[in-house]
């Protein structure tokens, strides 16, 4: 397993700037992302952060029917920043749900196909997840939609700085 590069990452800023580039896919059907963060820093590779967050969004809004929701929800319990996100699409069907964090599993082959992606969206949360030890489930019923429920234990310490808030790196304490 190759070490990440981690650091302090302040999670709204990201998740403003993810917001902008997945609202004009939500635009095209209609589709209103409504989004509630806490202001939190975590420790960990902001490409990861981003892919996680980006990968549940997408799919949200891929798998949605028009005039949809979507629910970003990011908040904290102890050291354990909690990501779910919940739409009001297709849903997964019962012996599919286990199948979904398999590489190129698709649920629907027709749809998928159409819709474009590699399959590959819930494999790599999964293992960006398994990670940072942290852990994912699903609730989903067809026709009413799908929520993600993601644990990871990367909450900074209080008073951590973000790399991205300070403007620069913290300086590394000399030994």
């Amino acid at each position: 397993e190759v070490e990440v590069e981690k650091e302090p990452v302040a999670v709204y800023p990201l998740l403003e700037d993810l917001l902008g580039t997945v609202e004009p896919m939500a635009a095209e059907q209609d589709i209103k992302v409504y989004t509630e963060c806490r202001p939190l820093t975590v420790i960990m590779n902001p490409q990861q952060l981003r892919e996680l967050i980006s990968n549940l969004l997408v799919n949200a809004i891929k798998y949605n029917r028009p005039e949809g929701i979507v629910r970003l929800t990011i908040t904290s319990e102890q050291e354990d920043m909690i990501l779910i996100v919940s739409d009001t699409g297709v849903g997964i069907p019962k012996e599919a749900q286990r199948r979904v964090f398999e590489r190129f599993y698709r649920v629907d082959k027709g749809r998928s196909r159409k819709m474009g992606g590699t399959g590959l969206g819930l494999a790599i949360v999964k293992h960006i997840v398994g990670y940072y030890g942290g852990t994912i489930s699903l609730d989903s019923q067809v026709d009413v939609g799908t929520t993600f429920t993601v644990r990871l234990p990367v909450i900074a310490e209080p008073g951590t700085r973000a790399v991205s808030e300070a403007g620069s790196t913290p300086e590394k304490p000399k030994a």
